[in-house]
């Protein structure tokens, strides 16, 4: 190791320069005695949060647990206890309450976990939105015993962490359950000095603890827990003072590992009962845990956070205090660069599982992020669009970890942009706002509520900008103003999405739908409400026009009143069963009215939704045959021009799939199967095993559609008579629409007719510019491909020799086996070519910096890692990248 990369080392690592001759000495002696001090060894010099995360999967793998991927951030659509995953056992309730999982009872996992409580301390040196929990379960297999010998062989032996920095605590007891007697004397079998082990129960001082710190879980308000034993390390300077453990000090004790031993059931009530079987469920925060092997005071200065907040320091053209000396923990700076960093990594993925901002639940979460780094970047004076850039930063050094991230960047991407550009304006004038509003000398919750209500701008902005110039809000004064908005946004509920309120319509009865049996029919105008323009709401006491419902478009027809024709747009049903009408007529209404219309359905735009319908049925039974039982419907919309439908899979589906699921329902079309309607009590529809396609509230009568033998399903859409009646078939794709969710968009009948056409027409154009036959277009593609190829190979043995040139000019240059040299190249796959061509010639160490900040470091097999280095280039000029231990490039890098 030369003495260059001690130097970056030991500052890097915040030792004082006058410690520098002491600490090179320790060094010296542990790579003299590696093999004596394995631990020691590996404490300085590798564990990063990467390498954290594949130790600890293989150290339990070792122990037969077979790893499970990370679950989404956003739970199972039937768990509803909370918005988020919050803990690693999340997707193993079902088994924890004896379910069995098909990898078996012995599991472990890397889980992203979103908690957002604490959002408003985010910032300082511990709180965090999301983290990476390193988690193993026993269902029903081992217990206390093996799973605290595991945990303290992890700690002692993988980790090397000195024993006598550990603590531990036990479960106190109460009233319900007993003094964890069982856990404290494993411990104590394992070596832990009666001292060290640290019992804590209920706190009277805070009862909305429940049953303390030591008995962990629910997740939600039910569901599995336990008692639990957690594992601290003392970080605090020399040895704990009498009377300091745990329990009354967190500061210098850090909470590392949580075994829970999962045995009981909470019900609603409050009450426990034991679960069939005795689990384990663990968890260990990565964050946490890199921070203390790094010997760092917090987790944002361990590789997890480095490319994020590298490239916040390239946007910002600002150092973050701490990579420079400055450890002042209530440095502004700091605090706006950390969190930047930890809402765009916690954004980032909430986006690519499926979530988008809005005002309400997980997406009122997401928005308040996104808001939040906003106003940090402003702080930290970025008045431009930037946290796609500090995302893409982020999703380049995981997506190996996380591909979902990857796949879905575009979404996350254009989200967090136009996010970000509605909320630049708003921040702009609430801001100047309320510097207006404060200059009067006080600041009110109604005052807040006018920001909120009139601007937009989010309360807990307001509450920020007020103690930063020292006001208190009266937030009672805000949430009275908050319910009497609220109380008057329910008197307008009916608020349809043209801004018309339907508030007009409340008082009529419900209007009968009778456009299964009948596509025109005269009907008795109940309401008309004049829009202006020519555009009218009309309300009659029947319809044969169906009102858009369950995924399927509404119908479109034409009314005819006094002679004048109306052409209706859409229907809409209210949740009083009145349906809507939203017409235009050339020919403006005068007068009075007669009290009777004639309404009909467009026939043929009615038949083409129709069989989009129907085959949507189809395309779900066919699914489910081909993929599997698990297939759910997550979404769908049909028109006369196509069937879209989102389904639950892990997967994208393979070419053979997709044309096996077609080619189904093209036999099922051809099969000629009669349509089937009937009306029945819905315990007897479910009992005869129908299912529910699209999403509606159904009521103790609902209404089924079986089609022959193959779909049995409940729905309240129009349908053909007879599968014949579908026509052609044709899966124009397939994509995926949010983690675990996928998207089959369909054609049939006529506009599959017309999609075959055109291609045939368009194959046949593209033949005749390839000079063949449609039959040998591929062939004739496959060739150009093989040309292509031969020209590029052709290209590459040039590079090469251009670059052995280039690198024996640069060899001269060399001192000591080693070279840095800028160079004017700035194509970085040619400047990797000269790199390994000089450690071709011999070199120990190459890096080449071009003219506009890329990089490229080389070393040989065996020697120095090209990681390392950047690292220690990186703490330096900034710049992003990575690679392997013998090759690494990047760019950013300040010249």
């Amino acid at each position: 190791m030369s003495f260059s990369i001690v130097a970056l080392f030991l500052q890097y690592s915040n030792f004082y320069v006058n410690q520098f001759l002491l600490v090179s000495q320790f060094i010296f002696l542990i790579l003299q005695n590696t093999l004596q001090y394995p631990c020691i060894y590996i404490a300085f010099f590798m564990f990063t949060s990467r390498e954290l995360r594949k130790k600890y999967i293989d150290f339990f793998a070792k122990y037969g647990h077979q790893e499970v991927e990370s679950s989404s951030t956003v739970p199972h659509k039937d768990d509803q206890t909370v918005l988020f995953t919050t803990a690693g056992m999340q997707q193993f309730v079902p088994n924890l309450m004896g379910q069995p999982h098909p990898k078996g009872t012995r599991l472990s996992s890397v889980q992203k976990c979103v908690r957002t409580v604490d959002i408003d301390e985010v910032g300082d040196n511990r709180h965090l939105t999301l983290f990476e929990m390193l988690g193993n379960w026993s269902l029903g297999d081992y217990f206390k015993k093996e799973a605290l010998a595991w945990s303290w062989e992890f700690l002692t032996q993988e980790a090397c962490i000195a024993p006598e920095r550990i603590w531990v605590t036990v479960f106190g007891g109460d009233k319900d359950v007993p003094y964890d007697s069982d856990a404290e004397k494993i411990w104590l079998d394992l070596g832990v000095p009666k001292e060290r082990i640290i019992p804590i129960g209920p706190d009277p001082k805070n009862p909305k603890k429940g049953r303390g710190d030591n008995f962990w879980g629910p997740a939600g308000p039910t569901g599995p827990c336990g008692p639990c034993s957690e594992m601290h390390i003392w970080i605090g300077q020399g040895e704990p003072k009498s009377g300091q453990n745990p329990a009354n000090d967190d500061t210098n004790f850090v909470e590392v590992w949580n075994d829970v031993f999962m045995e009981f059931m909470l019900d609603e009530n409050g009450n426990l009962s034991k679960l069939a079987k005795q689990n384990v469920d663990t968890g260990m925060g990565l964050e946490r845990l890199t921070m203390i092997l790094n010997n760092k005071k917090t987790v944002f200065e361990t590789d997890v956070y480095a490319e994020i907040l590298a490239k916040i320091e390239d946007i910002s053209k600002k150092q973050y205090p701490p990579y420079h000396g400055d450890e002042d923990e209530k440095n502004p700076t700091t605090r706006a660069f950390r969190v930047i960093a930890d809402h765009i990594r916690t954004a980032t993925h909430i986006i690519a599982d499926g979530i988008a901002p809005s005002n309400e639940g997980r997406g009122y979460v997401l928005r308040r992020l996104i808001r939040r780094a906003v106003r940090y970047g402003a702080k930290l004076g970025i008045t431009e669009t930037f946290l796609s850039k500090v995302a893409s930063s982020y999703i380049d050094a995981y997506s190996c970890f996380y591909p979902e991230i990857s796949s879905r960047s575009q979404v996350v991407f254009s989200t967090l942009t136009l996010e970000e550009e509605q909320f630049l304006r708003t921040l702009e004038r609430g801001e100047k706002i309320f510097e207006e509003m404060i200059t009067t000398g006080n600041f009110s919750g109604k005052d807040a509520f006018t920001l909120f209500d009139t601007y937009g701008f989010p309360f807990d902005l307001t509450k920020e900008l007020a103690q930063e110039r020292g006001f208190s809000i009266d937030e009672t004064e805000f949430e009275e103003a908050m319910k009497q908005q609220r109380e008057r946004s329910r008197a307008n509920k009916n608020f349809d999405r043209k801004g018309s309120e339907n508030a007009v319509f409340d008082g009529l009865p419900a209007t009968e739908f009778i456009g299964y049996d009948a596509l025109e029919s005269e009907a008795t105008i109940l309401k008309i409400v004049d829009d202006g323009e020519q555009k009218y709401r009309i309300v009659f006491d029947k319809t044969p026009l169906y009102a858009e419902s369950g995924g399927q478009v509404a119908d479109r027809g034409t009314i005819k009143i006094q002679g004048a024709t109306f052409h209706v747009i859409d229907v809409k049903k209210l949740e009083s069963g009145v349906f809507v009408h939203y017409a235009h007529s050339v020919h403006p209404i005068e007068g009075s009215v007669d009290n009777t219309a004639i309404v009909s359905v467009d026939k043929t735009l009615r038949l083409r939704t129709a069989r989009h319908h129907s085959a949507a049925h189809l395309l779900q039974a066919a699914l489910m045959q081909v993929l599997g039982n698990h297939i759910e419907q997550a979404g769908s919309l049909v028109d006369e021009n196509r069937t879209r439908f989102d389904f639950s899979h892990p997967k994208a589906l393979s070419s053979k799939e997709i044309l096996e699921v077609q080619k189904i329902i093209a036999d099922w079309v051809l099969g000629s199967y009669p349509v089937n309607v009937a009306t029945m009590p819905i315990a007897d529809a479910k009992a005869q095993g129908a299912v529910a396609l699209f999403s509606e509230k159904y009521g103790e009568t609902v209404r089924t559609i079986k089609m022959g033998e193959v779909s049995f399903e409940l729905c309240g859409g129009t349908h053909v008579n007879n599968t014949s009646e579908i026509g052609a078939v044709q899966i124009i794709s397939e994509t995926s629409v949010a983690s675990g969710i996928r998207r089959i968009e369909m054609v049939v009948g006529a506009a599959a007719q017309e999609l075959l056409d055109k291609t045939y027409w368009h194959e046949a154009e593209i033949a005749n510019r390839l000079k063949c036959t449609p039959v040998q277009i591929l062939e004739r593609i496959e060739k150009l491909f093989a040309e292509k190829k031969e020209q590029e190979d052709m290209i590459r043995t040039l590079e090469k020799t251009i670059a052995e040139s280039q690198a024996q000019t640069l060899f001269a240059k060399a001192q000591n086996g080693e070279l840095e040299e800028m160079i004017s190249e700035t194509q970085l796959p040619k400047v990797v070519n000269i790199a390994k061509a000089l450690i071709s010639k011999g070199l120990t160490k190459v890096v080449l910096i071009t003219e506009d900040g890329g990089i490229v470091i080389a070393t040989p097999n065996g020697g120095a890692d090209a990681r390392e280095i950047f690292k220690s280039i990186q703490a330096v000029k900034g710049g992003n990248g990575g690679g392997s231990p013998t090759l690494v490039q990047g760019k950013g890098v300040r010249i």
